[in-house]
């Protein structure tokens, strides 16, 4: 695996490797030191209780509370015996710094130490040291002798009133204590270069698992550049901050998508707007055209002249319904379009456009069924602008609906309560010939036709109502739409 320097898994794992690297070497130094520090308190320990063997072997021979070769000859070979048994050279020395015993199981027994340190000693205080040669290493211990009631006791002094009598001196070499702490710090290091390398594994593991979902993200970013939406996995054992920022990253995309989508679909709008425009003016203007060149260069009668100009005028008044509606649907989606809310009794509103359908209804013999929960019902809104949408959509139902057929109209209120409430549902369903499923969200939409095969004439439309009386509900803070019936037809439904 190729590393590079400046990622981010890189980084992480380096950060990991030092602190752990940081934290080995602080555990392996203080762990070298108790030992060191254990090992050599242990050693310091015997040779304290040897010491208090030899102190008690003296004590019994001493006389006139001096400390003389003679007073320690009887116990020379004791002394002598402790010093091989345990390996440490022995010296006693008297109150005044002479050196008076020395153990005979080493030749040569090296007394190393300065006047300072025995005047210390003779002062009542414990010395220690550790000497360490380029061929030897001791352990160099002097204890003072203090005559207490009738025997001798090793120091340091508990009072300056105690006498002191003499020291005993121990030499002890440290090379097992060395071999010992070599091995340790072996081991140690062992240790650590185990606890390393495994500790990388690790490292690798963990830090492998945080940067995955990030390589993932950034891979799943560029393939969004090249138009390719793809989530990134959420992975099943990571943090919760990792996981968070994969489902954020998953949001984003899905709004990326959404958003690119929206986009695409305006672009496609805004294209077929264009021709649907330039195909609702076509028709009319190129019909005014062909009239106006037939009567500058044909001579016509009276009649056939007013005949033609009655058709152009037709198609001007098309052609000014058309834009007046386009500039309708534009101030009402700008929300230029201001609404006069008042309050209005319900079964009025309903009543009222009825009666400017009523011819229509008649032509087709069609049966209306009217049921509102509540006659008394009343709701604030632009008395006018729901008009429109009332005419609007019973001038599609009965359009739509075949001769002979029934119109059903509901209107309930979502809480009974109350006479006036903002919670009103409206339902107008006809028996035509229903909206497949595929079209019931486009036919809100601008120059949308159910039946493209229809001609402006058979329709007597140009697809600009259903989108109208949309933002008209929107503009009221409601909603609406369409579904198809269970037997035959289609319903609108919208809330106010």
């Amino acid at each position: 695996m190729r590393l590079n320097r400046d990622s981010f898994f890189t980084k992480l794992l380096i950060s990991h490797l030092m602190i752990i690297l940081i934290s080995l070497l602080v555990l392996g130094v203080i762990f070298a030191y108790l030992v060191v520090n254990y090992y050599s308190g242990l050693k310091e320990w015997d040779a304290t209780n040897n010491i208090r063997r030899i102190a008690h072997l003296v004590s019994r021979s001493i006389s006139q509370d001096v400390l003389t070769p003679a007073a320690i000859k009887n116990n020379t070979d004791k002394i002598n015996t402790i010093s091989q048994s345990t390996n440490m050279e022995i010296g006693i020395i008297n109150a005044e710094g002479q050196l008076l015993f020395k153990s005979t199981n080493i030749r040569q027994f090296n007394l190393p130490m300065e006047l300072i340190e025995i005047e210390s000693m003779l002062k009542g205080s414990k010395v220690t040291k550790k000497i360490f040669g380029p061929d030897d290493n001791y352990l160099l211990m002097i204890f003072p002798l203090i005559k207490e009631s009738n025997d001798l006791i090793l120091g340091p002094a508990r009072s300056h009133n105690n006498e002191i009598v003499g020291g005993i001196i121990i030499q002890t070499p440290l090379d097992s204590f060395s071999t010992t702490v070599k091995n340790i710090i072996k081991f140690i290091i062992i240790s650590f270069a185990i606890t390393l390398v495994a500790a990388v594994i690790i490292s690798i593991i963990f830090t492998r698992r945080v940067t995955k979902p990030i390589e993932n993200i950034k891979s799943s970013a560029l393939k969004i550049v090249a138009g390719k939406y793809e989530k990134v996995k959420l992975p099943q054992n990571s943090s919760e901050e990792i996981k968070h920022l994969v489902k954020t990253f998953n949001f984003a995309v899905d709004q990326v998508e959404e958003t690119i989508n929206k986009k695409n679909h305006l672009e496609k709008m805004q294209k077929d707007f264009i021709a649907n425009v330039s195909h609702e003016f076509r028709a009319p203007l190129t019909s005014i055209k062909g009239f106006l060149e037939l009567i500058s260069d044909q001579n016509l009668s009276h009649g056939e002249i007013k005949k033609y100009i009655s058709i152009m005028n037709k198609d001007a008044e098309y052609i000014e319904h058309l834009l007046s509606d386009l500039l309708t649907l534009s101030d009402l989606e700008s929300r230029k379009l201001a609404i006069k809310k008042d309050d209005f009794l319900v079964l009025d509103m309903i009543k009222r456009a009825l009666n400017s359908l009523q011819t229509k209804l008649e032509n087709k013999n069609i049966n209306l069924e009217t049921v509102i929960g509540n006659q008394e019902m009343r709701i604030l809104v632009d008395q006018n602008r729901i008009h429109q949408v009332l005419i609007n959509l019973l001038d599609n139902a009965i359009k739509y609906s075949p001769i002979n057929s029934t119109i059903k109209i509901g209107v309930s209120s979502l809480s009974d309560k109350e006479q006036y409430t903002n919670n009103v549902k409206f339902v107008i369903s006809d028996q035509g010939p229903g909206i497949s499923s595929e079209e019931l969200d486009d036919i809100w939409n601008r120059f949308y036709k159910v039946n493209t095969a229809r001609t402006r004439e058979v329709e007597k439309g140009y697809g600009l109502g259903l989108a109208i009386v949309k933002e008209i509900i929107q503009l009221h803070g409601g909603k609406i739409y369409a579904r198809n019936n269970a037997g035959r037809g289609v319903s609108i439904i919208f809330f106010l």
